[in-house]
Formats: structure tokens, sequence, C-alpha cells
């Protein structure tokens, strides 16, 4: 041993319903899954619910042994993501434009609300399998504005999720698309549609996403 302190990777992967909060006092909850003290005698706790959440530690940088995480895309607002890019990774599969989204291997943390609302936005259809570059420029934007959106409004809380303070978001009442099938659509008054794309719950206009 040389004596000195080998870093290590802490990676948590929410899941569903996974939350990390730090705290004065481990909370009588049931379900805080992992803890770890930290130097300042606080307490960082992983909380999941549903128990989707992953927990892995790793050497810096080798993520060889996460698959998801060692294919994952850009974050969406890496300067490197231009909409050049972006449309290449679009392009270089046939399947439906909900699912290459969700995939994690086009952009990193899109999830089912953030790519319906993007996708609505960008007056995409979600199962359109090829868009052409201009309207891939059109859906990057429209990307980065609901995320900083959400972010500013603290995320969205549709039932579990909370910020690291313990609180909950305010962006739920800002979705113009997702949860909201059957109510009129906030750009061109049609009904809103519900189907399953993906085996994934998929909310959409079919006046302003015909394509």
């Amino acid at each position: 041993m040389d004596g000195k302190i080998k870093l290590k990777e802490l990676i948590i992967h929410l899941g569903m319903t996974g939350s990390v909060s730090i705290v004065k006092e481990k909370p009588d909850d049931p379900y805080v899954r992992a803890q770890w003290q930290l130097n300042d005698g606080q307490i960082l706790l992983f909380r999941d619910i549903r128990r989707f959440g992953r927990i892995a530690v790793v050497n810096p940088n080798d993520y060889k042994s996460l698959p998801t995480l060692n294919s994952i895309g850009p974050e969406p607002f890496d300067p490197k993501l231009t909409v050049a890019s972006f449309h290449k990774s679009l392009s270089s599969s046939r399947s439906h434009i909900k699912t290459k989204l969700l995939s994690q291997r086009i952009v990193a943390g899109l999830g089912n609300i953030y790519v319906d609302e993007s996708l609505w936005r960008s007056h995409i259809n979600p199962v359109a399998r090829r868009i052409g570059k201009e309207r891939s420029g059109v859906l990057l934007v429209s990307i980065r504005e609901v995320l900083s959106e959400a972010i500013e409004n603290g995320g969205t809380t549709l039932r579990d999720y909370r910020t690291p303070d313990g609180l909950t978001g305010k962006n739920q009442h800002n979705l113009d698309c997702y949860g909201r099938a059957g109510k009129a659509c906030n750009n061109c008054s049609s009904i809103l549609k519900n189907r399953i794309v993906g085996h994934r719950s998929t909310t959409w206009c079919p006046q302003c996403q015909i394509s």
C-alpha cells in the first residue's frame, strides 16, 4: 500500500421512484435502500419505493460493467451536441423516434414525460421513423427548452419525485402534453390522444403531430 486514497465513483440510477437527499438524522422510512455517512456528519440517503433504482461503485471513468452508462449519449446541454450530430444519431436506425429518444443513446436523461413534451412542442409524431435535418434542429431546441423549464421549476412531481431538499417539483403544472389525453391541445384545441409506443404510454396531438 502506498498510503494514497484510491478514489471511486458512486453511480446511482434513480429508476422511476428513486430520490437522493442529505439529512442530519436517518428517518424512520422503510423505503430507504442505502445510506452513506458524509465527512460533515450528515447522511446521504437513497430512497426508492418501487426498487427499480440501481447503485454501483466503480473506478473513475470505468463504466464497462455498466452497459447503459457505457453506451449513454451526450448530455442535452453539451455544446458538442450539435444539430448535425443529433440528426446523424436519429438517422442511424429505423425505430420510432420516441423509442430512439428513450433509449438514452441519442441524448442522456430523457424520460417519458420530457420526450412527449418535446415531440409535442416540435410537432413531430411519436411514431415517425425519419425526420429531416431542419426538424431535428427544431426537436433539439425543444428538448433543451423543455428540460430548462423543468429544471427551473424544480422538476416534475407526479407522485414520488423529490428534490435533494425533500421538496416536490412544480413543473407538473406546466405540462402541455404528457398525461393530458382526452383534453384539448394547448396549441390547436384538438383532443389529445393516447397510444402505446415502445411499450410506453404516449400522449400526442393527431392534428399538430401528423408526421
